[in-house]
């Protein structure tokens, strides 16, 4: 097991979050080969109509899964992945037990203040908890600009946004800086087999996320590493 990704799952647009994603990098092995999820359904009528506070229901569903982890004593049981939205929360299961699925079955009948359902998990599900280069760095973008947000700053001012490619083979060095200075980018400086580079325009989270589409599709191109960027707090 390799720890944990957590990333933000955004809708078609690019533009809004309709998930965080939780998912272990290097997923227990062939003693663990029986998959499950357990899905817990929270829309805001159902919680009016059963009296439940919003901030209630994370307490619900991680006591639930506490209890599906401690359940197993003879078999061992491991929380693979889970996918959280304003709606519903997707837990998934693997384990070495062949009765996890049934048995999850029976412990999701007694839960009375949310609606839950569970299912045989397919490997393709799994897979795609698993982030891409893209979903991480889109992740990171909204990261960033939390954290400027956090620390005063104010978006619209613009400012020279830099941004770090790094793993650049020595006989594309020289065509990858062609192609961003061609991109409206201002070469800052190499250092080793890194160049940075820089942009003048205010934080905008969607042309934020637009650079960094180009940007790691160039580096895919060029045998390189898009490292992400970087901006100053302006008040």
């Amino acid at each position: 097991m390799e720890g944990w990704a957590t990333f933000f799952r955004l809708d078609e647009s690019g533009e809004t979050v309709f998930s965080v994603d939780r998912a272990m990098l290097g997923l227990p092995g062939e003693a663990f080969p029986y998959r499950a999820s357990v899905t817990f359904e929270f829309p805001a009528s159902w919680l009016a109509e059963h009296g439940i506070e919003a901030a209630e229901v994370p307490q619900l569903y991680y006591a639930f899964e506490d209890v599906i982890l401690r359940r197993a004593r003879v078999h061992v049981t491991h929380l693979i992945g889970t996918r959280t939205s304003q709606t519903s929360r997707t837990a998934f299961f693997c384990s070495s037990d062949p009765g996890l699925t049934g048995g999850l079955r029976k412990m999701a009948g007694k839960i009375e203040k949310l609606r839950v359902s569970v299912a045989e998990t397919e490997p393709d599900e799994l897979d795609q908890l698993i982030p891409s280069t893209i979903d991480m760095q889109l992740t990171r973008d909204i990261e960033v600009v939390l954290e400027l947000q956090q620390a005063g700053d104010d978006p619209l001012q613009e400012r020279d946004i830099d941004h770090m490619i790094v793993e650049i083979p020595d006989d594309r060095r020289a065509a990858l800086q062609q192609q961003l200075t061609a991109m409206g980018y201002a070469i800052e400086r190499e250092d080793g087999d890194a160049v940075q580079f820089k942009r003048r325009e205010p934080i905008d989270l969607p042309s934020i996320h637009l650079r960094t589409r180009q940007l790691i599709a160039l580096c895919e191109t060029m045998d390189s590493v898009y490292d992400g960027w970087g901006s100053p707090v302006l008040n």
